[in-house]
């Protein structure tokens, strides 16, 4: 459902009259006259625009909107519908709806079937078109000789940079074809957007050889024509005739059309040379395009990403700055340029995180951000699809960077993208879907599965939404996509069934995209593969398992033939997941032969590109660490490890917060090699040294680094624990300040957490520190109260076990009134439970019964206390032995003795008869209960000394 913002303003002001201001215009269809020979103009089109009574075309597509408030020279905001159509013209109508011009305003229309039509058929033109040229090149270079050495130095020239090798020059050239034909889907978008009615002879002419394919005769037709030169007299001649404006009016609307339709054929050149990898002509004609007048914000940022492309980020970088100069004057003297400025910005802030200049990419996207949050204050409807695709590339940005920020900018994105969700494009849906994946991933990492698993689902049923609007290849691998990510979520979910079911879904999506060809999908196809892979060897089906990675490898091979590809360490990741699955299977003898290749291959890539890499060649060694350390060959663990430190030591190129954070959790790993290797002492050292390095990242940013914290603190008191050593001072007081920044740890290392805390404050109790003991244990129970909140199926019940073990200390030390009311709440916890058939559940209530009945005689209520131990009595007497005999007479032995006690020292206390009564009950039900478990259970005989010790003292 659409949602308007409305916004009253309650001013006194004095309105003097004004004129009514028009704008007139005419709609028609797109290319009309191109397929038929006559422009056909649309009636019954719907026009609105703020500020102007809504209108509707005529029979001869003609509409004016009337404006009573606005000056005329205003740029004013235009709404175009028809059923059945779509606007093509977007762009143009936010440059032209000027208020009080006297030619018509056009609005392009076109059939969203025919619209779909061309979109499949410009694709399929310009992916041919991309495949013919490089295995044209390929030929080339294949060949010995001039031929070969002519294309490796037309590579130099295009690429800005040294080419070695015929490998080297291979791996380009298939570089090029990936991101050719993702940028023949971009390409195809930007010709359905001319109208061909508007161009040129030599535009249209062009456009036909373009439509059969034939490329070369499109750029013959333009190549005919001198864009330079007609570009200079043109712009000469305007510049002149603006000086005598009155006079010749007509003459400068035919210049500024001259100039315009050239500045087209300059783009539709560029694009095309771009089809067919000719990047230094196709440069030329992009800028002469740009300097003669094409300065929209959409054709500035196609142009900055392929520069982006072509490794000239320095030349990006300067364009774009230039072009936010300007387009801060033009926002200084109209606000409507208000989001060209916004777009560039982001544009820019693209281009300097590819430089790696992070600082200017967060100010930038951050500028950028804030004019979108104007934007959007003043006209939501109109603004809010561009702010949410902003906010998804900042997500994307800082996912790599901060996982925190990047989560809060995909929220913001969802949150926008959601409110008009019904009248989404199936661009906007797609952005929906990418930040709903992306948002999932972080969920999974970071073991907030319920959310994860819920953002997963939906981005899978938004992509499902996106096909049924629009079939495309690439709407299919964003669909196989967000499967393979919520079948990782299904898996570590335990749902194992539904978790197959995923990924063999994207599998097959993938292998019939990989039909149409291969070397473009390959990668994904490998991805899922290898997910698969994995799915199965944890599953302990090997056999599956490694017909899955033995196909994965058969994928990426296609990429590495011949060559020392980019796609490499992608090889060597999977080469790293082959041997874990075989390593978890017990194959080690095969395992380390696959570690060994991915190690290897790491090693060569990180010599070969030391600035590239960093996190594939960690998370390879780490791998391979922990194999080692599984398989107790601690020897060669205690060399990938420190050979990991060294390499974080001396890799000055990556973010130094990142390199720390990284040494921080190599060297707990190094720890437990040293208390493997039973070397305490360097252990000890490696734990601290990781805490003091993550203390540091903790002070600078908490949220990205509680994390990091909590892990070197479990390790140390894990270590510490296993080595009965007392707990180093300031433990407590640093654990102290992750209270609050739980939501930013995984749950696994908050359960470890609770569990440490847990066992020491029990250790102090033992010691008699019982101040200490009681602030281990409240802590402990305030990360189980976290944990049963966030998942209360999961949790809960060991929220209620620490609320006994804190409420038994409580009654200790003799704050009784706290302990009541934890062991009360305790008991309503698991009392929910009793249904489910567990004994830990049972005998915890049994257990808080009893310790409620003697901590409320040791207060002196008698009757509460004889309450809750009958009570007690009554549900073991109920289960019987359901749980064992052993457990029966263990509970049952160890009420009636302590209901025995009471009813001695009340005898001896006040000497009331009803009490002996009471004794002698009891006495008769143990006798005729009769003790039938195994003498060799030492908590039973324990319980039958203590009756029997009872039955000794008060002479029952």
């Amino acid at each position: 459902m659409r949602i308007f913002y409305f916004l009253f303003f309650f001013n006194t002001i004095f309105i003097f009259c004004q004129e009514d201001t028009n704008l007139p215009g005419v709609v028609v269809e797109q290319n009309s006259k191109f397929n038929t020979g006559r422009i056909v103009y649309l009636s019954k089109a719907q026009i609105r625009s703020p500020g102007a009574a809504p209108q509707m075309s005529d029979s001869k597509g003609r509409f004016t909107l009337i404006y009573s408030n606005k000056p005329n020279g205003n740029l004013a905001i235009i709404y175009a519908s028809k059923n059945g159509y779509q606007v093509v013209n977007e762009v143009e109508l936010k440059k032209s709806a000027i208020i009080g011009r006297k030619t018509p305003m056009k609005v392009v229309l076109c059939e969203r079937g025919k619209y779909l039509e061309n979109q499949l058929s410009y694709y399929d033109i310009s992916r041919d078109a991309v495949v013919k040229s490089y295995e044209t090149r390929i030929n080339r270079l294949e060949k010995e000789g001039d031929e070969r050495k002519k294309l490796i130095t037309e590579l130099k020239l295009q690429l800005n940079k040294e080419i070695n090798s015929v490998h080297e020059a291979r791996e380009i050239l298939e570089k090029q074809l990936i991101n050719s034909e993702l940028k023949a889907k971009k390409l195809a978008e930007r010709f359905l957007t001319v109208n061909l009615d508007d161009q040129s002879p030599a535009y249209q002419n062009a456009f036909k050889f373009f439509l059969q394919g034939d490329i070369e005769g499109a750029l013959n037709i333009l190549d005919k024509v001198d864009l330079k030169g007609r570009l200079e007299i043109n712009a000469q001649e305007a510049g002149k005739d603006k000086e005598i404006l009155t006079e010749i009016g007509e003459r400068l609307l035919i210049r500024e059309k001259q100039i315009k339709q050239d500045t087209e054929q300059c783009l539709f050149k560029a694009r095309l040379h771009v089809l067919e990898y000719e990047f230094l002509s196709a440069e030329m004609y992009y800028d002469l395009a740009f300097k003669y007048g094409v300065d929209d914000e959409s054709f500035i940022g196609e142009y900055l990403s392929f520069l982006m492309t072509q490794n000239k980020l320095d030349k990006a970088k300067k364009y774009a700055l230039e072009e936010i100069k300007s387009l801060r004057k033009l926002v200084e003297e109209d606000s409507y340029y208000k989001q060209d400025l916004a777009n560039i910005l982001a544009n820019v802030a693209e281009v300097f995180s590819n430089l790696q200049q992070r600082k200017e990419a967060i100010k930038y996207y951050g500028e950028a951000k804030k004019i979108y949050e104007e934007l959007v204050f003043e006209d939501p409807e109109w603004y809010f699809p561009s702010y949410g695709a902003i906010l998804h590339n900042m997500g994307e940005f800082y996912s790599t960077i901060d996982e925190i920020m990047a989560e809060d900018f995909y929220i913001k994105s969802i949150e926008i993208n959601e409110v008009l969700r019904d009248e989404k494009v199936s661009f906007e849906l797609a952005i929906l879907s990418g930040s709903l994946s992306s948002l999932a991933n972080i969920y999974r990492r970071r073991e907030k599965y319920l959310d994860a698993k819920r953002w997963g689902r939906e981005a899978v049923k938004i992509s499902r939404m996106v096909i049924a609007k629009e079939e495309s290849d690439f709407n299919n691998l964003l669909l196989a996509k967000n499967l393979d990510v919520l079948g990782s979520l299904y898996f570590e979910l335990d749902s194992v069934n539904a978790s197959e079911k995923s990924y063999t879904e994207a599998l097959e999506i993938l292998e019939k995209l990989n039909k149409k060809n291969p070397k473009a999908y390959a990668l994904n196809l490998a991805q899922v593969c290898n997910n698969l892979g994995i799915y199965y060897g944890k599953t302990g089906n090997l056999n599956k398992a490694i017909i899955k990675m033995d196909r994965a490898l058969e994928a990426l091979k296609i990429l590495l033939e011949d060559t020392s590809s980019v796609f490499k360490i992608e090889y060597a990741d999977l080469l790293r997941n082959y041997g874990h699955i075989l390593g978890i299977n017990k194959k080690e003898i095969e395992a380390t032969e696959y570690f060994l290749k991915a190690v290897q291959m790491a090693d060569d890539l990180v010599l070969e590109y030391p600035n590239s890499y960093f996190d594939n060649y960690i998370n390879i060694h780490i791998y391979y660490g922990d194999f080692l350390l599984n398989s107790e060959n601690y020897e060669k663990a205690l060399v990938i490890f420190p050979k990991i430190l060294s390499y974080l030591d001396f890799n000055e190129t990556v973010n130094l917060q990142k390199r720390l954070s990284e040494k921080s959790r190599i060297l707990l790993r190094l720890g437990i090699v040293y208390v493997k290797s039973q070397k305490y002492d360097l252990a000890k050292s490696s734990f601290f040294k990781s805490i003091e390095i993550a203390q540091e990242l903790f002070k600078k940013n908490p949220k990205s680094h509680a994390m990091a914290l909590l892990r070197a603190l479990n390790h140390i008191g894990i270590f510490h624990a296993e080595q009965k050593l007392e707990f180093p001072e300031g433990y407590l007081s640093n654990v102290n300040k992750l209270e609050g920044l739980f939501e930013f740890i995984t749950l696994s290392e908050l359960i470890d957490l609770s569990k440490i805390l847990s066992y020491h404050g029990k250790v102090l109790f033992v010691e008699n520190k019982y101040s200490s003991s009681v602030n281990f244990l409240r802590m402990s129970l305030k990360v189980k109260r976290f944990l049963s909140i966030v998942d209360p199926d999961s949790y809960q019940h060991e929220y209620a076990l620490g609320l006994s073990d804190l409420a038994y200390i409580y009654w200790k030390v003799d704050a009784t009134e706290a302990s009541e009311k934890m062991y009360l709440e305790s008991l309503e916890i698991f009392q929910r439970y009793t249904e489910e058939n567990n004994f830990q559940f049972v005998s915890t209530i049994l257990d808080n019964l009893n310790e409620l009945g003697m901590l409320n005689y040791d207060k002196g209520e008698v009757n509460k206390a004889e309450k809750y131990l009958i009570e007690g009595r009554n549900i073991i007497s109920k289960i019987g032995t359901d749980y064992g005999p052993g457990n029966y007479d263990r509970f049952y032995c160890m009420l009636s003795a302590n209901l025995l006690e009471i009813y001695g020292k009340e005898i001896e206390k006040n000497g009331e008869k009803i009490y002996t009564k009471r004794a002698a009950e009891i006495l008769n039900q143990i006798k005729s209960h009769g003790m039938i478990a195994n003498e060799a259970d030492s908590e039973l005989k324990e319980c039958l000394e203590h009756l029997k010790s009872i039955q000794e003292v008060y002479g029952f």
